[in-house]
């Protein structure tokens, strides 16, 4: 038996899994590669910087090297000296499960689209806190 099937079905594979226990798992599985990526950059203080969390987001992201490369020297520019906070790694989190819930996010977004009403980052903030009642911090909109 793997290791896996062990720890999902017992030694003699006679524990039943349950899906909780499979939500449970797969949550602490993403929490902990997320973490592994995030311990990349050597966050300082607990915070990475701006960059390398647009670096995060771009990793796995289908644009020309040329887009991402136009997408980071933008950031670099905004988040300069003073005005770099940092991003935690509770932020990286609240960000990724924003993500999970794109579909959401896009039916909520064609509703303000309908409704007339224009897109920015305040009401992309307002659609998350809708969508999945967390706060989103401005930094990473």
């Amino acid at each position: 038996h793997s290791a896996l099937t062990k720890y999902f079905f017992g030694v003699d594979a006679n524990k039943k899994l349950t899906l909780n226990d499979f939500v449970v798992f797969m949550d602490g599985l993403k929490e902990d590669v997320f973490k592994m990526e995030f311990s990349k950059y050597h966050p300082e203080d607990g915070k990475i910087t701006e960059e390398d969390f647009a670096n995060l987001l771009l990793l796995h992201a289908t644009l020309s090297q040329q887009a991402k490369a136009k997408f980071i020297r933008r950031i670099r520019k905004a988040y300069k000296g003073d005005e770099s906070q940092g991003i935690t790694f509770e932020q990286f989190m609240t960000f990724t499960h924003f993500l999970d819930h794109l579909d959401d996010v896009e039916i909520l977004v064609s509703v303000y689209f309908a409704a007339g009403m224009k897109l920015n980052k305040a009401s992309l903030r307002k659609v998350k806190h809708l969508m999945a009642a967390e706060k989103l911090n401005k930094l990473i909109i």
